[in-house]
């Protein structure tokens, strides 16, 4: 007999999916440090509460600039200028 919602496990992968994707993100653009590697836990079991904190303060300090903000680490951010 097949599982007649067999949705939840797909939806379960993609969201831990989501997790360790953005939780990899974070610990980049903090060069795998142990900030960052502190901040990628967070993110990984914080989920899309601590991400949507996290980009909005990265993107005010960047002056909302989603290139310096949110798509380069700090070495990438200071190799082109």
């Amino acid at each position: 007999m097949t599982n007649p919602r067999p949705w939840p496990g797909q939806f379960n992968l993609d969201f831990m999916g989501f997790l360790a994707l953005s939780a990899i993100w974070v610990a980049w653009r903090h060069q795998f440090s142990a900030g960052g590697l502190g901040l990628a836990v967070l993110a990984f079991f914080g989920g899309m509460l601590f991400l949507s904190i996290y980009l909005l303060i990265h993107t005010s300090r960047a002056g909302g600039d989603i290139k310096v903000g949110c798509c380069q680490s700090k070495l990438a951010g200071s190799v082109g200028s």
